[in-house]
């Protein structure tokens, strides 16, 4: 095989040596002072320190951040993919070949008409194939290079790769392995008995179709919310961690263990550029697992990852503030009145807030029937309906409200708090109906998160929405721990037992005595986590009770609910106004 892997590095070679100092104003400049510091750590002394490396990985990466749409940008990545190369064969780190890897294909993602995106893949093979001895890889890379550079000027060296791991056109010899030597050159082994291909072991095959696939990820953004949600084909063990640049954009690693990438993921970078996400990196490691990467477009107030089940995924919260603009001139605080009763102000009535835009949730839709009533009613029909004729109701009194759903499909519980986050909705009010075994079981009951359930029924209740089992529930209660948000908790509550109480007055008001108060309880509701706004969750009546399944259908009864509903909200929103009066 001819030496095709050094000529990737000859444009930069051609390029003078120059001292590496502080950038410059020029982009080019800089390039061309950091590439002089990258030949002194390959050739002096100071590559053996591995700051030094890091020092121009971190320069490089911001020098792409600031020249992403110019030339200088495809440059800048491509050469911290050689950086990260060469840092590995000295360290034998997995995370340098790793970073070598997603910096390559993303030469190729970002900048497919470039001159340097063939060259960029032919690379990444030649690492899958030497460096990681994984065949079936380098075979994919370099297939997708022909199909999309078929005439470009690594093509022949491609076909000749693909010839020697028996994957080439007729006439390939497929017999012969190069060998990577210590001066970054190869040189031909004496033949082996077999090809490559054949030596291989099924073993390899069938222990990657063993790892889990991660499927393609999807997202929801706004300026100061973005929600990564990460599919998996089972559970999965993950770490996290965030990468930062002072007061810049960061990179958030999510790593998943004994994991391989779907065939559905048909790009290695997902360019996002919406909310405070910029793009999301696919990348399959060497030691048998995924990375994700999320590069961010600011720097983030916060972040929080959990997992999951039913399906299984892994849920990463960022949150954050959009790119700085100047700031409007200073007006005068207004003047805090204390409640009459003496009570002190929730966090939202000192910050002065309002309710504007409220996102209304059918529960449960299309696959997920939700609840069925003994005559065949589904809880995602019942939900719908109530959640039509509520948006109508608080559209006819000023509000702005969006429907997570406004048809039988079905929505993964995240994506319906992802949905009002995305819209930064002031409220979140997710519309169900119950059911128990026991049926006289009636009444209305309302519910915010917490981390421990009200009682026995709460916990039930709570189980049967999210859809879990008894030990997916105690998991669930340590991923509540860690995202309840107790300034909304205070909000939720007092939403809560307004909207509670209106709605029995109301309902009482036409229905007398038979409508049952089951009070405002707390639960580990998936659909609740992570809400950015205070939020809850009503259960409007039992379908396994004969007369609350009769009511659930009767016009009047509906009528009747989402006004008490709507006027507890309106309360709400009037209490919130109380510290400006």
């Amino acid at each position: 095989m001819k030496r095709y892997f050094p000529l990737l590095f000859c444009w930069l070679l051609l390029l003078p040596a120059v001292a590496f100092a502080a950038a410059g104003s020029d982009p080019e400049e800089q390039f061309q002072r950091l590439h002089g510091y990258y030949q002194r750590l390959l050739n002096t002394d100071e590559g053996e320190k591995r700051e030094n490396w890091q020092r121009a990985a971190r320069a490089l990466q911001e020098l792409h951040r600031q020249q992403a749409r110019q030339e200088v940008g495809a440059k800048s990545l491509y050469l911290l993919g050689n950086l990260y190369h060469q840092l590995y064969r000295r360290s034998g780190i997995p995370l340098d070949l790793a970073e070598a890897i997603t910096s390559l294909q993303e030469v190729q993602g970002l900048y497919p008409n470039h001159p340097l995106a063939d060259d960029a893949l032919f690379y990444v093979a030649h690492i899958f194939l030497y460096e990681q001895q994984d065949w079936q890889r380098a075979e994919q890379v370099l297939k997708r290079l022909l199909d999309l550079y078929p005439a470009g000027d690594v093509a022949p060296g491609a076909r000749e790769m693909l010839a020697t791991i028996g994957g080439g056109r007729a006439g390939s010899t497929g017999s012969e392995r190069p060998v990577l030597q210590a001066d970054g050159r190869y040189k031909r082994p004496v033949a082996p008995a077999q090809p490559p291909e054949t030596r291989r072991s099924a073993s390899t095959d069938q222990k990657a179709e063993r790892r889990i696939a991660v499927l393609p990820v999807r997202h929801w953004s706004s300026e100061r919310y973005t929600r990564v949600v990460v599919e998996t084909e089972a559970p999965l063990n993950f770490r996290s961690h965030l990468q930062e640049n002072g007061d810049g954009p960061q990179r958030l690693y999510l790593d998943l263990d004994g994991a391989r990438l779907s065939p559905r993921i048909d790009s290695p970078v997902k360019q996002v550029a919406d909310g405070l996400l910029q793009r999301i990196h696919h990348l399959q490691t060497a030691a048998g697992g995924v990375r994700l990467i999320l590069d961010t477009q600011t720097r983030l107030d916060d972040y929080k990852i959990f997992s999951l089940d039913n399906p299984h995924r892994v849920v990463i919260d960022l949150i954050g503030q959009p790119a700085p603009t100047p700031p409007p001139l200073p007006t005068p605080p207004p003047v805090m009145a204390r409640p009459a009763t003496g009570e002190s102000l929730s966090l939202a009535q000192q910050l002065g807030m309002g309710v504007r835009r409220i996102v209304i949730d059918p529960g449960h839709g299309g696959k997920d029937p939700g609840a069925i009533s003994p005559s065949g009613i589904k809880e995602k029909d019942v939900t719908l309906r109530i959640s039509r004729l509520l948006a109508a109701q608080l559209r006819r009194q000023g509000n702005e409200v969006i429907l997570t759903r406004d048809r039988d499909i079905f929505l993964p519980l995240e994506e319906r708090t992802a949905i009002a986050n995305s819209h930064e909705a002031d409220l979140f009010i997710s519309v169900h109906a119950n059911a128990a075994a026991n049926r006289q079981a009636r009444g209305v009951e309302t519910y915010i998160l917490d981390v421990v359930a009200s009682d026995d029924q709460a916990m039930r209740v709570a189980a049967r929405e999210n859809a879990s089992s008894a030990r997916s529930f105690s998991e669930l209660q340590g991923i509540v721990q860690e995202l309840l948000n107790h300034a909304k908790l205070q909000e939720s509550q007092q939403l809560a037992e307004f909207v509670h109480q209106t709605t029995l007055t109301s309902l009482r008001g036409a229905f007398g005595g038979q409508i049952e108060d089951r009070g405002v309880r707390r639960a580990p509701f998936v659909v609740l986590i992570g809400a950015q706004m205070p939020a809850l969750l009503v259960e409007v009546g039992f379908l396994s009770n004969p007369e609350e399944e009769r009511l659930l259908a009767d016009e009047r009864y509906l009528n009747r609910l989402v006004q008490g509903i709507a006027e507890g909200i309106n309360h709400y929103a009037n209490n919130l106004s109380l510290a400006e009066r």
